[in-house]
């Protein structure tokens, strides 16, 4: 399988490694504006490479552990998110490095043994990790939302309260449309 011709020097040599370790090709997409996918998959666990505006990183998706009411039946992350999370990095840091230094070292952890994440992807614990990470990065990147409401909703319920046809907020249960 040959990559186009804008994948960084990382791509073929991950896409071979995985190939070779028993991943199939599943899916292949080229679109407009340097964006590229191929899903390569084992069992029911897939990696993919993906770029979008030239902007390049690898995904690793699985079945949810903790599936459930509300959750999704499957999880996605960023590779430098669930590399963090296999570490038990307890801070963000790691994740604030560029797309390209992630996805390289990514590639370069996943190129070297894709062993620990065969072992590792059905761990539920792995999986909380991952979303604590995602939460301090959010957090740090946007600050907390506990106690803030949008201001656009905010200016809109003061003008307009339910009664006037407006948006109307009701304790636990949200936003409602009237």
């Amino acid at each position: 399988m040959k990559l186009p011709a804008h994948a960084p020097d990382w791509a073929q040599p991950l896409v071979l490694s995985l190939l070779d370790a028993g991943f199939v090709e599943t899916a292949e997409s080229i679109g407009p504006m340097n964006s590229y996918l191929v899903s390569l998959r084992l069992d029911d666990l897939t990696v993919a490479p993906i770029a979008d505006r030239g902007q390049w990183w690898i995904e690793v998706q699985a079945p949810n552990p903790a599936p459930g009411r509300g959750r999704h039946g499957v999880v996605t992350a960023e590779i430098a998110v669930y590399m963090a999370a296999l570490r038990h990095d307890v801070t963000s840091d790691a994740l604030f490095e560029d797309l390209a230094t992630r996805a390289e070292k990514g590639a370069a952890w996943l190129e070297d043994d894709v062993k620990p994440l065969q072992r590792t992807y059905r761990d539920p614990q792995v999986w909380r990790d991952v979303q604590a990470l995602e939460r301090g990065r959010a957090k740090r990147l946007f600050g907390s939302a506990k106690g803030r409401s949008c201001p656009r909703t905010a200016a809109l319920v003061k003008r307009r309260g339910p009664s006037e046809g407006g948006l109307g907020i009701s304790r636990g249960k949200g936003i409602s449309y009237r």
